[in-house]
């Protein structure tokens, strides 16, 4: 049966109270503000139905209010969600639209090359026989001239320009014109097969991966690290590590005991979860056995733990303790202060734990590089081994203060801890207002 209210309790129970600085003391008054003063006004004795009505009433209200601020969520979560999708369908026709055009500007630039190639070729084919003798001789020079540009000497061409007259600057010009052809042309052949080469010795070292062949990943790793620094052969070794595919892990595993303590002030805190030490404890085996295959494979074996372990916080870790606290979350901010606190204790014996992996050594590119290598340690024996072992431990620092920027930073640990201790409060002293109140009635 539907309760009628009054016009200002109404007001009170409408979803713009909530909106702005709520208190539950003010909102108790002001609901029974005017039951207090009929109340006081009527000198029999005290009717305690009236209150009931009206706070019953304001219950009702109060869900219903509930229920509609809940079916706009949902229904903006939805709009949320179809929004994005379309953001990313027109990211990725912006994407495929700047390949595309960049796909027309390289066949553009390709096309321009072959043209001046062909005009070369053209002019070449016109000359007269008796003009060989003249080809070779300017070969000869280009050469010359190049070899001199290599070694950073312009001696001759200068010579050439400013003795040679008006003719001898025109032979400047071509000169210049057909070194800047060469080099161009040298320099995208170098580059192709520079590119052709990492992709066989990357082929080579997934091989060797995927057989398990230790010696022949060291050596490909090595040449790759002269090469280019060989950052992309560590990047195919982590990202086709077993531990990264297929462990995406889901709270429906987990001891249901520790959500039900969570929420209880009065229980202790839960020191451990099982999912959470399980996926830990595979970190720790893990990535003890990684340092010792990452030792004999690579010449450069702390960038190599620092590209895994980063992985392993960004995507492990990561992934699990989101999980966790959204569960809490979505149970009492009790529960989801004292799961961040669990994750962030675990997190930091993990961290102790693996700072025992640091691998303080320095290797060199390749024997020909011992030479720089000793004059460098030489020049600063302490300050290089120190460098390179406070790599890891700084990455494993940086990386755990990541996992929890998103729920301390600025004030929001804070102002959930304080909203928190409120609710706690509140329901320590709601027994006792219950008592008080009984008391003034009889």
């Amino acid at each position: 049966m539907a309760r009628s209210l009054d016009p200002s309790v109404q007001d009170q129970l409408r979803l713009e109270t909530f909106e702005r600085k709520f208190d539950v003391k003010d909102f108790v008054g002001l609901v029974s503000e005017k039951l207090i003063a009929q109340s006081k006004a009527d000198s029999g004795p005290f009717d305690p139905k009236p209150f009931i009505r009206t706070f019953e009433a304001a219950v009702d209200k109060l869900i219903a209010v509930r229920k509609d601020v809940q079916a706009k969520t949902e229904q903006m979560e939805k709009i949320v969600r179809t929004t994005e999708r379309e953001y990313s369908k027109k990211m990725s026709e912006l994407n495929k639209g700047f390949e595309a055009v960049g796909q027309s500007f390289s066949g553009m630039e390709s096309k321009m090359n072959e043209v001046g190639r062909t005009a070369i070729r053209i002019g070449d084919q016109l000359e007269s026989v008796h003009q060989q003798r003249q080809r070779a001789q300017a070969a000869h020079d280009l050469i010359d001239y190049y070899n001199q540009f290599a070694r950073d000497d312009t001696t001759r061409i200068d010579s050439l320009k400013k003795e040679g007259g008006k003719d001898g600057r025109r032979k400047v010009a071509v000169l210049l014109r057909r070194l800047n052809v060469v080099a161009k042309e040298t320099r995208e052949n170098i580059d192709r097969y520079c590119e052709k080469f990492e992709k066989d010795v990357l082929h080579l070292f997934d091989r060797a991966y995927r057989k398990g062949d230790p010696k022949m990943m060291h050596h490909c790793a090595q040449t790759l690290l002269d090469f280019n620094g060989g950052a992309s052969c560590v990047q195919v070794y982590v990202n086709q590590h077993d531990f990264f595919i297929n462990r995406v892990r889901e709270t429906n595993n987990m001891e249901e005991e520790v959500w039900h303590t969570l929420p209880n002030p009065d229980a202790s805190p839960p020191t451990a979860e099982a999912g959470l030490r399980d996926l830990f404890q595979d970190i720790r085996t893990t990535v003890g056995q990684e340092a010792q295959i990452v030792q004999a494979v690579f010449p450069n074996p702390p960038f190599v733990m620092q590209v895994f372990l980063q992985r392993v916080f960004a995507q492990s870790i990561q992934q699990y303790m989101e999980q966790l606290v959204n569960r809490g979350a979505s149970i009492s901010d009790l529960a989801f202060l004292r799961i961040l606190q669990l994750v962030h204790q675990q997190t930091s014996m993990l961290v102790e734990d693996l700072k025992a992996y640091e691998v303080a050594s320095v290797m060199p590119r390749s024997p020909s590089d011992m030479g720089d290598l000793n004059l460098t340690l030489n020049a600063a024996p302490t300050s290089a081994v120190t460098t390179t072992a406070a790599t890891v431990s700084t990455m494993l620092e940086t990386s755990m203060e990541e996992l929890f920027v998103p729920y301390t930073e600025g004030q929001r640990y804070l102002e959930r801890e304080s909203r928190s201790l409120g609710e706690l409060y509140a329901a320590h002293l709601a027994a006792f207002t219950r008592y008080h109140v009984r008391s003034i009635l009889i």
